[in-house]
């Protein structure tokens, strides 16, 4: 699955995972909840700091790649961190808005 910023309709807190972006080739609109719309939108307003383009979703914030898309290695990376900084052990392997 690959996330892109049109993907999401905050006005009615529902993403659009596309059919071309899933492994069963199924598009589906699934709701968020307002807590996650005040950190979706907060994410934005950063995002907008790395690119206004509309694209990928997930921006690189490193000298080397800023407002590039992440790769499978940094998702992985910070996926650890946070889980290790949780004391909790992540199975997640593949990062949003890729196919594993």
């Amino acid at each position: 699955m690959r996330l892109e910023t049109s993907d999401f309709d905050p006005a009615h807190r529902m993403i659009t995972i596309r059919a071309e972006t899933t492994k069963t080739r199924r598009a589906r609109v699934v709701p968020y909840s307002p807590a996650t719309g005040d950190l979706f939108a907060a994410y934005l307003g950063r995002r907008r700091e790395l690119s206004r383009e509309r694209g990928p979703l997930f921006l690189s914030e490193s000298r080397r790649n800023a407002g590039r898309p992440i790769s499978k290695w940094t998702w992985s990376k910070v996926v650890e961190g946070i889980s290790d900084r949780a004391n909790v052990r992540s199975s997640l392997r593949t990062p949003p808005g890729t196919c594993a």
